[in-house]
């Protein structure tokens, strides 16, 4: 995974775009995203994933490959799922 400024411990610019676009894709979870992206970087490759699977969406989607765009659709909803999964464990097992 590329890092800004080549250190370990900093959020790509890629990696932000991609949590971004998370939290307008999931709003129910916006809190928990900024928590665990604020905590640690665990979830940084798949950020990274989800906005490279995303702008290719877009691509496929403008051009009308309808292959490609179910394809990235299901990536991207993969990724969605994944993310969801993690955060409801993370919250889980935080103390309330």
């Amino acid at each position: 995974m590329s890092r800004q400024g080549g250190t370990g411990g900093t959020t790509s610019d890629t990696a932000r775009r991609g949590l971004a676009r998370l939290m307008l894709k999931l709003p129910g979870l916006r809190a928990g995203l900024q928590a665990v992206a604020s905590l640690s970087h665990d979830l940084d490759e798949l950020f990274e994933a989800y906005e490279i699977a995303a702008v290719a969406l877009e691509t496929f989607r403008r051009s009308g490959d309808l292959a490609r765009t179910s394809e990235y659709e299901g990536l991207c909803s993969g990724i969605e799922e994944d993310v969801t999964q993690h955060i409801l464990r993370t919250n889980s097992h935080m103390p309330k």
